[in-house]
């Protein structure tokens, strides 16, 4: 379970959450396999409300290089927390040949500090 937390109190662009996630896969032979991703979300939804949807671009980051992603939620991202509450998210990519790939998937608890 995800475990996040909206700070009202706080500036909008305090991070709660930062991830890093490194994308390798080898062919057969043990070779590894450059990827790239052109599209990537990460969501969260209440009820089937949608409340966080995050993009390359913006609050997701791909590097080519490193054949990473960098997962970065804001406060200001979580500002439609309320009340504590818990909800699904999935966190997926879509790579050049147009494959889409799950990464996590799972339920979220979000609070609302005091």
């Amino acid at each position: 379970m995800l475990h996040l937390r909206h700070y009202p109190e706080e500036p909008d662009g305090v991070v709660v959450l930062r991830k890093l996630y490194i994308i390798k896969d080898k062919d057969l032979d043990g070779n590894p396999v450059e990827r790239t991703v052109t599209d990537a979300h990460f969501k969260i939804a209440v009820e089937g409300n949608e409340i966080v949807n995050l993009s390359l671009g913006d609050g997701i980051t791909w590097d080519g290089i490193t054949q990473s992603l960098s997962l970065v939620l804001k406060n200001s991202d979580l500002s439609d927390i309320t009340s504590s509450t818990d909800g699904d998210y999935q966190y997926y990519i879509t790579l050049e040949t147009g494959r889409i790939i799950t990464l996590f998937a799972g339920r979220a608890y979000m609070e609302r500090s005091l």
